[in-house]
């Protein structure tokens, strides 16, 4: 878009705006030279006309006063009277509007006389008219003078009304800079599809102005321009990138008017598109993957200008549009250290680093040793008193992590390289792993922009890559707990709803995806010899699965699921040891119809990668859980919730609090101290959304993705025959973790 249009300024106003040193014009001057010429040349026509009928009709006036002395006689033509009346009155009336459009000083005490007298005498004439109408006629000289008053003098109130809507007062005159740049709006008001809506609300904005620009006055940028300009310079420290905003020349001393309205403008977009991107990001949220549901919150481009022209320091108030989450501070200046612009004082070693691990043995999983305290003290883990020099799961963890985020082999010994790097080895700023931590704080920023700014007093925030969960309170995590996620191709999807029942033993009716995917293809096959039985349901005998259609029980070995659609079918797995939601489930109700439960499959916490689900989230501790959320929602002791822990099925509790759950894709996430431990890419998002942005999305290429081990769990064993269900430990390990897998 061309913002910069100084020759569609023409004639005198052209002039007048756009050389330095002119003095600025009158409300009326202005509006004479910018009237067409016909206008010009019609105000001293109009003046003419009515003076010349203003004489006529004194003349004419004296001769009826000399012709009737009696003033009883005027009544003796009224129709006559009455026709010379309302030419009259046309006349002074066509004349006053011409004098006023014009706003010429009185000629002369002989105007007023007879504008009084010509007012006079319509009065009298009107008098003169019928009795019968008296009242009509009175009513009919009232209206038009109410209509003048109102019209010539503004109630207060409508003063009020356009002061609040920002509307510039009557007669005050415009600014030339702000009719210069109302002019360049105009005539580019139709913009481009990016910028459209902010074109228009410069419009509105600058329509409304009372006279003064908002970034530019006569010695050039205003103070708060200048701030805000620097603001948007330094935009790479919170993750953005400086060279998205067009910001105008600093040096507007030669540029005039035009250019000066130019910058005005250049700036005002500048600003919008800042703020747009600080709280909404720089890529929609569906562009990387339509798995990630979430929906920026994002201001009016009309209420940034209202906000920011109100604000006292508009470096501030673009400060503040960013997201206001601490994680989001503490990647944000994890970003700053790693591209060295941290002050001398942040240089300095925190006590962690200054732990060094002597040479010594291999340091794994299992192991009991004097340098495994170390280890934790250097990656700050904790471990029960005693077990300090234990390296238990905890601690493998910690360094599976340090080592992705240094581009070492993600293996969780610490061997010669490993040990190495921990002590301080420059290898750790290693050029490829030096850009792939950078460009992953990036991406991870960009995700808070999408976050809901509130997350909730009380809340629930699930970390996918992490196979976390956190339940924060005020700010503070009360609860943190391992937890299982979609598989790759299963994938859990990010989302935020709110939870609003906690169900007890809850039945679990299988997902229509799994139905189609995992459980038709069985029931496909035929029984018998040679395959000419009935439908093989051995499948759902195996795991107590009931069939029923439209409410009613039905038996599933007979009917043709070659051509039924099994949609229309309930597949219900009654409350039970066995069944995959375990003992409790956390209903949020969502588009995703994904939820968090209990497994009986605890064993897959110990695996350091869990993307076992179809998509819903099991957790490790869930009477822990339900502990804390009902503490929260109902005041319930723990004693309370044991006993819907150990009573009967599918005990609802309905929630009467609002608490949010959050389920993230981070994969970037700060500990309280500010030390960020990173997390494998596990679905691919963040290449994606690094291309997206602009960024450099090849760092994330070759990054090893640790693979999450099925269950082997055993289940009933099924004779086989006619090639179906078996019973075999693989085919019963990918029964368990994925079809019921929930």
């Amino acid at each position: 878009m061309s913002i910069l249009k100084p020759w569609a300024l023409s004639g005198a106003i052209g002039l007048a705006l756009v050389l330095p040193g002119v003095p600025s014009v009158s409300a009326q001057e202005r509006s004479e030279i910018a009237a067409p010429s016909t206008a010009n040349e019609s105000v001293p026509a109009a003046k003419a006309d009515a003076e010349k009928g203003a004489s006529e009709d004194t003349a004419e006036r004296s001769a009826q006063v000399e012709n009737n002395p009696q003033p009883s006689e005027k009544v003796t033509d009224a129709t006559s009277s009455e026709t010379a009346t309302d030419a009259a009155s046309q006349d002074e009336k066509k004349g006053a509007t011409s004098t006023e459009a014009a706003r010429p000083a009185p000629s002369s005490q002989t105007e007023d006389t007879v504008a009084k007298e010509t007012s006079a005498h319509t009065a009298e004439a009107k008098g003169a008219s019928a009795p019968e109408n008296a009242n009509a006629a009175v009513k009919g000289s009232e209206a038009p003078a109410t209509e003048t008053t109102q019209a010539e003098k503004p109630t207060e109130d409508a003063d009020a009304q356009r002061s609040a809507a920002g509307a510039a007062p009557e007669n005050v005159p415009v600014d030339p800079l702000v009719a210069a740049v109302r002019q360049f709006l105009s005539d580019d008001s139709d913009g481009g599809a990016k910028n459209r809506e902010d074109i228009a609300a410069l419009v509105a904005f600058y329509a409304a102005r009372d006279g003064r620009a908002l970034w530019v006055d006569g010695s050039g940028f205003t103070s708060k321009a200048k701030a805000v300009m620097a603001e948007i310079a330094h935009a790479a420290d919170w993750g953005l990138e400086a060279e998205d905003f067009s910001l105008p020349p600093s040096n507007l001393v030669q540029s005039g008017v035009g250019g000066q309205a130019e910058a005005e403008i250049k700036l005002g977009l500048a600003v919008l598109k800042y703020v747009n991107y600080a709280r909404g990001g720089r890529v929609t949220p569906s562009r990387v993957s339509s798995q990630i549901d979430q929906d920026p919150e994002l201001k009016e481009p009309a209420v940034v200008l209202s906000e920011i022209a109100a604000a006292s320091d508009g470096a501030r108030y673009l400060r503040e549009q960013h997201p206001p989450h601490p994680q989001f501070e503490m990647l944000r200046q994890a970003l700053l250290k790693l591209r060295g612009e941290q002050d001398d004082a942040e240089k300095e070693l925190s006590e962690a680093k200054k732990v060094k691990l002597p040479d010594g043995p291999l340091l794994r999983p299992g192991l009991e040793h004097p340098h495994v305290a170390l280890l934790r003290r250097r990656l700050e883990v904790t471990a029960e008193p005693g077990a300090e020099e234990k390296f238990d799961e905890p601690l493998e963890e910690a360094v599976r992590a340090f080592q992705r985020a240094h581009d070492l082999s993600t293996d969780g010994l610490v061997g010669r390289g490993t040990r190495a790097v921990l002590n301080g080895n420059k290898s750790d700023r290693s050029g490829r792993a030096k850009a792939r931590a950078e460009e992953r704080l990036i991406v991870n920023m960009e995700r808070w922009r999408w976050m809901p700014r509130n997350l909730g007093a009380f809340h629930v925030l699930n970390n996918v890559p992490e196979f976390q969960t956190r339940v924060f309170k005020n700010g503070s995590e009360i609860f943190s707990e391992r937890i299982i996620v979609g598989k790759t191709d299963t994938r859990t999807p990010v989302f935020s709803a709110d939870m609003k029942y906690v169900i007890f033993h809850p039945s679990w009716g299988v997902p229509n995806g799994i139905k189609r995917t995992e459980i038709l293809p069985y029931l496909r096959q035929k029984t018998g010899l040679f395959g000419f039985g009935g439908s093989d349901t051995r499948i759902l005998t195996a795991h107590n699965l009931s069939v029923s259609y439209q409410g009613r029980p039905v038996d599933a070995s007979q009917i043709n699921w070659t051509s039924a659609n099994i949609v229309n079918y309930d597949f219900i797995q009654p409350p039970g040891p066995t069944n995959v939601l375990g003992r409790v489930k956390f209903r949020f109700p969502n588009r995703h119809d994904v939820y968090m439960h209990d497994t009986p499959e605890r064993e897959l916490f110990a695996q350091s990668s869990r993307a076992l689900s179809h998509g819903c989230v099991r957790v490790r501790n869930p009477r822990r859980l339900a502990e804390v959320l009902l503490a929260e929602d109902k005041g319930w002791s723990e004693d309370e919730v044991g006993r819907r822990w150990s009573g009967a099925a599918n005990g609802y509790v309905e929630l009467e609090k609002k608490i949010p759950v959050h389920t993230a894709y981070f994969t970037a996430y700060a500990s309280e101290n500010g030390e960020v431990r990173y997390f494998p890419d596990l679905y691919g998002f963040d290449s994606r959304t690094a291309r997206a942005m602009g960024g450099n999305g090849s760092v994330f290429e070759g990054e090893r993705i640790p693979q999450s081990a099925p269950s082997r769990r055993s289940a009933p064993a099924v004779a086989q025959g006619g090639g179906g269900y078996s019973g075999s430990p693989e085919t019963v390990a990918d029964l368990i973790s994925g079809l019921l897998s929930n």
